[in-house]
């Protein structure tokens, strides 16, 4: 029988791994080494006001409302699927701005876009009294009309982007099986 020459490199890397298996059969190191407790900021009040939004300059506000975010071709919707309402002749909102104290309306027209913040009026005299996040308010020699944005909705999916299952394997149980010819012994 032979045997192999011993190494004696190759007994510091076990007796290495032997300690470290003991350490870790022992429990060593599961204690939780917890960083030193640092100034951490002081809780907010329940009675602070909270911080007011930075103020963006209307040039960008109008840039996102030219292209919106969720639309693939970060065009605006076109005219003709929005529901315009019929109070005003036409017109269609299409977008509301509440951004601390600008507050605007974006209102279509065909394929004229219009921007009118609370308290001006239309041209056919129509006056924006009041707006939320879904309507516009609108105020005329003692009537009141409200325009609300339509909700859009997604296009069905295409047939090909659903899952594709295989085709299942046809097996017929049911079909004649062959008599195997009687062997004949010679």
């Amino acid at each position: 029988m032979k045997t192999l020459p011993f190494n004696p490199l190759l007994l510091i890397p076990c007796v290495l791994l032997s300690v470290l298996l003991a350490m870790l059969l022992t429990g060593s190191g599961q204690d939780p080494q917890w960083l030193a407790p640092t100034d951490a900021p002081p809780m907010s009040n329940a009675n602070a006001r909270p911080l007011a939004m930075p103020e963006l300059a209307e040039q960008r506000l109008a840039l996102i409302w030219q292209q919106p975010l969720f639309s693939p071709s970060r065009q605006g919707d076109p005219a003709g699927e929005r529901a315009a309402d019929t109070g005003l002749a036409g017109l269609s909102l299409s977008g509301v701005v509440l951004d601390g104290a600008a507050q605007w309306a974006l209102l279509r027209e065909g394929s004229r876009s219009l921007k009118l913040k609370v308290g001006a009026s239309l041209d056919n005299g129509w006056q924006l009294q009041a707006l939320t996040p879904r309507q516009a308010t609108f105020v005329h020699q003692g009537q009141t009309r409200q325009l609300s944005l339509p909700t859009l909705r997604l296009p069905p999916p295409d047939a090909a982007s659903g899952p594709k299952l295989p085709a299942p394997s046809v097996v017929h149980t049911d079909a004649p099986q062959e008599a195997e010819p009687p062997v004949t012994a010679p």
